[in-house]
């Protein structure tokens, strides 16, 4: 029996050993058990329908998720505890077994699905070396002399799990037999420019049996351009969502640079026809179910009405609960991808909350491919002046609107274009000024909104051709011109190729403008995606600014929307004079703790947010505030060791949030001199601080849901920042080139004021 014991609980190894393998079984059970198990004890849908995918459907996917659910819970605690250890971990090796290899299509034994692999390992070891002598199996074993118990059930392990395994590979084979789709891909390759030979054309994507790293292989029998290949697929592996390119050659991918083709396999017809470089949405031939727009519209209610803490700043109970009602009713019927979207995004804007908005940057392949990648962008860039619509640069095939103003596009006035898709901006409180700022099309950006909701709500198809009338701002002629639709991609390469001045390797930049000024250019604050130093960029600029002595500082933050807090600290510690003091306000918050049925849909950088009751207590008007948070006026900067000369900042309407916040700062403490445009943002206060990702089950987009409301002590007006030389910029100015606030600061700085 001395050695059975050994065999089973090894208690005789070095006492440095069982210290370290009770710390990593503690580690282990608890994690798992917490982690795992807790958080899907109250048996979310999402859980049930997983497990019921990958086959466990006999004699319902309910009872192997509730198997698989408690398994982890009690399984955890179990290991944690030592008791009955390796019956435990035999059985959450067993369900990692299941996660890594059977889950997943195809898993790779090293490097795929690494975290549940780690676990499965971590089980098999434990199975293997037992509780160790710091566990209740010794305790049972030695002190109440109760060896047959835990052997008798270790050996009854074999025998029960036999059974489920017997039980669960014939669910298997059963939904594996029924659930086969085949799919008949059809590629028309008429018209490609480069000579392509026919045995080289075929299809790669995620699901078995395609594969990124292998082209399965398409025909043309008959020689009328058309290829085509039958392939099977298993519908309950993976997450239903094919995702694919057409490729031929060794290698030409079709759709360079974009997203991905994206199929669902439950819903796909039996004949998927494509043309090479064209996409056709899968989800516009496939129609939302009124039935499942209306559970999304109940999750969306759910979700903002629990946690965006500015839901009733800009709107009345009354107008929110209007504004739910019109979306629900748009709901009632069957709707494309681009209909939802587009109502989606109209209801958001509603809000009035500059952090709220179906964002463009986390939408999924198959939301972003059809409505953000199509060529129905228009072919040039325009600045905005009092709804004027200025071309800066003429990007088309025969450039002649570069000077113009616009008129019509397709005979719809331009006024009535901009009136229309305003509507959808997103901005703080009535701060217009920020949402005709966004609708400018400056070329450099992956997303702009001009170019998202024109397409959607005037129904630009892509490649097509735009019938323009333009106004010759010098000779004041209007004629007619007709311009193609291009990629928001193709556009950036043409701008960037003709005009390389725009083309910027850095998103700061630093340069002396005279002996006596310098310029601080900072496009953006979202130093997280930044490859440069940025902290020693700083650094390396103050410094030369006391070496030379400079004695002006321009600050230039024109269409910077935000970022990182800490940006705005590193900038006031080295270059802002004054002493900086953050006035009072109120930061609340509008939950404790994120209900569980909304968890499975919600993502964040910081899970610590999904609950909260024991960080928060109650404000006024129904809101939490943090602990930590003090509504006092608090110091963010000495100015002691900063640069002592002047200092500018120029701002205008595309400034939110952050550079909201800077400019109202440098303002109240009299530490800079403002000139441009007022800001974007509310000085009645704005949403931010953490976000919370929506993200819907059915058309799969994803909405933005900010977690912080900051009001301040008392009422202020509905507008933005106004900077103390407010400049107006001119169509003579745009014509020139002409940098209007720059020019207003240098004639101060030469008159000496």
């Amino acid at each position: 029996m001395k050695q059975l014991s050994i065999l089973f609980f090894g208690e005789h190894r070095p006492i440095i050993f069982q210290i370290i393998w009770l710390l990593f079984r503690l580690h282990a059970g608890i994690s798992i058990a917490i982690g795992a198990g807790y958080s899907k004890l109250s048996m979310p849908e999402w859980f049930t329908q997983q497990v019921g995918d990958i086959g466990f459907t006999f004699p319902s996917p309910f009872f192997w998720a509730w198997l698989a659910v408690w398994g982890e819970f009690m399984g955890g605690l179990l290991i944690a505890l030592g008791l009955f250890t390796r019956l435990a971990a035999f059985q959450l090796a067993f369900q990692f077994f299941v996660i890594s290899f059977i889950w997943y299509e195809a898993p790779e034994p090293i490097t795929g699905m690494y975290y549940q692999q780690l676990f499965f390992w971590v089980f098999v070891l434990i199975t293997v070396i037992g509780g160790g002598k710091f566990s209740l199996d010794v305790f049972i074993v030695k002190r109440l002399n109760l060896k047959k118990i835990p052997i008798a059930l270790l050996a009854t392990l074999p025998v029960l799990l036999s059974n489920s395994l017997l039980a669960q590979s014939s669910s298997v084979v059963n939904s594996t037999a029924s659930s086969a789709i085949s799919v008949t891909f059809e590629l028309d390759m008429n018209g490609i420019a480069d000579p392509v030979e026919k045995e080289t054309v075929g299809i790669r994507g995620n699901i078995s049996p395609l594969s990124w790293e292998k082209t399965y292989p398409m025909t043309d029998k008959d020689g009328d351009g058309i290829y085509s290949a039958i392939i099977t697929f298993d519908s309950k592996k993976d997450r239903q969502l094919l995702r694919y390119k057409f490729v031929y050659g060794s290698v030409v991918w079709e759709l360079e640079q974009l997203a991905n083709r994206v199929l669902a396999l439950k819903e796909t017809p039996s004949v998927v026809a494509g043309k090479w470089n064209v996409y056709v949405p899968f989800m516009e031939n496939q129609r939302l179910s009124a039935a499942q727009l209306r559970e999304e519209f109940d999750l969306i209610k759910t979700a903002y009405s629990a946690i965006h803490p500015g839901l009733y700043r800009y709107n009345s109970e009354a107008e929110m609960a209007s504004n739910f009602k019109d979306l629900e009713a748009f709901l009632q019927q069957d709707r494309t991808l681009s209909e939802v979207y587009t109502a989606y995004s109209r209801f958001l804007a509603k809000i009035a909350c500059g952090h709220t908005y179906c964002n463009f940057y986390n939408q999924p392949d198959e939301v972003e491919f059809p409505l953000f990648q199509q060529a129905n962008r228009v072919p040039f860039t325009f600045r905005l002046l009092e709804r004027r619509m200025i071309v800066t640069h003429d990007l088309s095939e025969n450039p002649r609107l570069e000077g113009t103003e616009i008129l019509r596009i397709n005979d719809i006035p331009v006024s009535t274009i901009l009136d229309s898709l305003v509507l959808f901006v997103k901005a703080d409180g009535g701060n217009d000024a920020k949402r005709w700022y966004d609708l400018q099309v400056t070329g450099l950006g992956s997303y702009e909104w001009f170019d998202v909701y024109f397409s959607l709500l005037f129904d630009i198809q892509p490649n097509a051709m735009l019938e323009v009338q333009a106004k010759d701002l010098k000779t004041g002629g209007i004629f007619n011109t007709s311009v193609a639709a291009m990629t928001v991609q193709a556009r950036k390469a043409m701008l960037t190729g003709r005009y390389p001045e725009l083309k910027t390797a850095e998103p700061w930049q630093f340069f002396l403008i005279d002996e006596q000024t310098a310029m601080l250019k900072l496009t953006t604050f979202t130093t997280w995606n930044f490859t440069m130093d940025w902290k020693g960029f700083l650094e390396n600029a103050a410094r030369e600014l006391k070496q030379k002595q400079i004695k002006n500082l321009i600050i230039d933050i024109r269409g910077n929307e935000g970022g990182a807090d800490e940006a705005l600290g590193y900038l006031a510690k080295h270059f802002i004079p004054a002493k900086i003091v953050k006035k009072g306000a109120h930061r609340w918050l509008r939950y404790k703790k994120i209900p569980d049925a909304l968890r499975s849909y919600l993502s964040t950088w910081d899970d610590s947010f999904f609950d909260l009751e024991n960080h928060v207590v109650p404000a006024a008007q129904g809101y939490y505030r943090r602990k930590t948070d003090d509504p006092e006026n608090t110091v963010l900067s000495s100015g002691k060791n900063a640069f002592q000369g002047q200092v500018y900042l120029i701002t205008d309407s595309g400034n939110s949030s952050l550079t909201f916040l800077m400019a109202q700062l440098l303002k109240e403490n009299d530490a800079a001199m403002l000139v441009g445009q007022p800001t974007g943002g509310n000085r009645k206060g704005i949403n931010g601080g953490m976000i919370f990702f929506l993200n819907l089950p059915y058309s799969r987009i994803e909405m933005d849901i900010p977690v912080f409301a900051t009001f301040p002590l008392t009422d202020q007006p509905d507008e933005g920042i106004t900077p103390h030389i407010l400049v107006k910029p001119h169509v003579e100015d745009i014509l020139q080139g002409k940098d209007t606030e720059l020019e207003v600061i240098k004639q101060r700085i030469k008159q000496g004021r």
